[in-house]
């Protein structure tokens, strides 16, 4: 942002197909394009086909015309997605990838991780530094050369060392399921579904119903549904209740 960087939120429905010849792009300037694989809202999954369409030219945004000038590179936020659902990431290579360990085993909290496309990973320069992060430094001067590596760069202080020994415990209890992710998806989204299902027939006296739900399509399509019930309730009169009330 400080070196004159800017912001602009879109929505599915600005997304536009490009039609013709794919325009040719400058790597002089970089835009990102950030999305999640999943909502954490809705569970809606988004086309992964983004990852590709984007940097290719066949898909734009609305009054975007700016990113046509330069080098599309595609931010992917798959932390829900991978929790229930399998991500090959050959067929959708995204530049930069953010998961979520505790989403997927429920341990360790709070750790996670960012894949980053080796063609990719000399664009992420910091402009500060922690300690272990840089070969040499100069404290008088505003000098430092950073570690070559991008991960030893980019890993101010001391990682979790402890938290990721214990993913391989998580790894190992997936494979003690003796599932592939497939099958993971396909019993979530069934057990969403009936969630989903038993929670839209709760009607009160008057026939108004308990519950107030956001989904994409019913939960009747996987490739576009993710194992997500959110909800809010409400009373006979259509007024949402609150969760205090709830709690009670």
């Amino acid at each position: 942002m400080e070196k004159g960087a800017g912001i602009v939120c879109f929505r599915e429905e600005d997304i536009t197909h490009r039609k013709g010849l794919l325009c040719s792009r400058s790597d002089q300037v970089h835009h990102l394009i950030a999305f999640p694989a999943q909502s954490n809202f809705s569970g809606r999954k988004y086309p992964l086909q983004w990852v590709k369409d984007f940097p290719s030219g066949k898909v734009l945004l609305k009054d975007c015309d700016w990113l046509a000038s330069g080098d599309i590179l595609v931010l992917l936020d798959a932390a829900s997605l991978v929790s229930t659902s399998p991500l090959d990431l050959s067929l959708f290579p995204a530049h930069f990838v953010t998961i979520s360990f505790y989403k997927m085993f429920g341990f360790p909290t709070g750790l996670g991780a960012l894949l980053v496309r080796k063609d990719c990973a000399d664009l992420l320069q910091k402009s500060y530094f922690g300690g272990g992060t840089v070969a040499a430094s100069i404290s008088r001067a505003k000098f430092h050369v950073s570690r070559p590596i991008v991960h030893e760069r980019l890993e101010d202080g001391t990682v979790a060392f402890l938290d990721i020994v214990a993913l391989r415990h998580g790894f190992a209890a997936l494979g003690r399921l003796g599932h592939n992710m497939e099958w993971i998806s396909s019993h979530t989204f069934s057990l969403a579904k009936a969630a989903y299902e038993l929670l839209k027939g709760l009607k009160h006296y008057n026939g108004h119903p308990v519950c107030v739900l956001y989904h994409t399509n019913g939960f009747s399509d996987p490739t576009t549904q993710g194992p997500i019930v959110n909800f809010n309730l409400s009373n006979s009169l259509g007024a949402m209740i609150g969760f205090s009330e709830v709690c009670e």
